[in-house]
């Protein structure tokens, strides 16, 4: 009897503690998106974007703390999350060989855009 009382005990706390760590129906949806151009308003392919983020996201039921996507044709980027509270902190981290790189800072939901210029080198 003691044995199954100490392992309900540990599959309860198991319950507990994988709850907490699951997406809610209370999460908000973080998205992060924008524009890359160069100096001369020229969209730039295959900028290399790197979010990171200061708390935890969820994408699906998989845990994330940061993300990595290329600019399309058109210069485009955006990343999706669900997140725990509103105001979640993050980085942008944009990189491209010939380009300055550079880092930009905000904070969503609500959804963030951001239209980034890079120099080149």
């Amino acid at each position: 009897m003691k044995a199954f009382a100490s392992a309900l005990a540990v599959l309860s706390f198991c319950f507990g503690a994988c709850a907490s760590i699951a997406p809610t129906s209370s999460d908000f949806q973080f998205v992060v998106g924008g524009t890359v151009r160069d100096s001369e308003g020229q969209a730039i392919p295959d900028v290399t974007v790197r979010l990171e983020l200061k708390d935890t996201a969820f994408k699906g039921t998989e845990m994330v703390k940061d993300g990595v996507v290329t600019t399309d044709a058109a210069g485009s980027f955006a990343f999706g999350y669900s997140v725990r509270q509103r105001n979640t902190e993050f980085e942008l981290i944009f990189q491209k060989a010939g380009y300055v790189e550079r880092v930009v800072s905000g904070s969503a939901p609500p959804a963030a855009r951001f239209m980034v210029t890079l120099v080149r080198n």
